[in-house]
């Protein structure tokens, strides 16, 4: 991946301004659907022995992240 790319990344989820570590997963998935051609985006974060959290850009990606994890 080329610095150019990496700086825009860091940017999108910085957002201008300090990153608040519990907003971080919030903005990931903001940055990736903004930089990205795609229309919905979520993030789930685990551990080992139980799910931590998920995140997603709208209702369609959430129910999405749901049937992922049940599945």
């Amino acid at each position: 991946m080329d610095g150019a790319r990496i700086s825009r990344i860091k940017e999108a989820i910085a957002g201008g301004g300090a990153v608040d570590p519990t907003s971080y997963p919030q903005r990931v998935c903001s940055a990736a659907l903004d930089l990205l051609d795609v229309t919905g985006v979520g993030l789930s974060l685990m551990t080992n022995s139980r799910l931590g959290a998920v995140w997603a850009s709208d209702p369609v990606a959430a129910s999405l992240e749901d049937i992922q994890l049940t599945l």
